[in-house]
């Protein structure tokens, strides 16, 4: 799900459907629920929106009832306050955010990051509450 263009390359992938639209469109609308029943669930949610952590983090805990039960999630944190401090609890927040469907791994600055943000790795939380996946921490 993303209002940009995907690559042609990707787009002809096996398992890759593509919802041009924004994730709140496409869960408003039915659309990714539509999309994610045909293929039994999405297993796997990358979200690099321009947007407060706190924000994108309860918006990716919104897809969380179309998910296979090992989704994985890797979710850019954007650092819009500055100083160390502010960046740990924009951090704490995001994943408090996520606590109810995710278990939340490690958060790292890679390579590939601006200098301003942090990739956060989750599995999907099972139903009783457990970790499902390999990537939680």
């Amino acid at each position: 799900v993303d209002p940009g263009a995907l690559s042609q390359v990707v787009g002809k992938m096996r398992g890759v459907t593509h919802l041009r639209e924004k994730a709140e469109v496409a869960m408003e609308s039915g659309r990714l629920a539509e999309a994610a029943a045909v293929c039994g669930g999405i297993d796997l949610v990358v979200s690099d929106m321009n947007m407060d952590p706190r924000a994108a983090s309860r918006l990716v805990e919104s897809v969380a009832p179309v998910l296979k039960d090992d989704a994985m999630l890797l979710l850019t944190l954007k650092m819009v306050k500055r100083g160390a401090a502010a960046g740990r609890s924009l951090e704490a927040e995001a994943r408090k955010a996520l606590e109810g469907h995710w278990v939340v791994g490690e958060v790292r600055q890679l390579f590939s990051n601006g200098r301003h943000e942090r990739t956060l790795v989750a599995t999907r939380r099972a139903a009783d509450g457990s970790a499902t996946g390999s990537g939680a921490a």
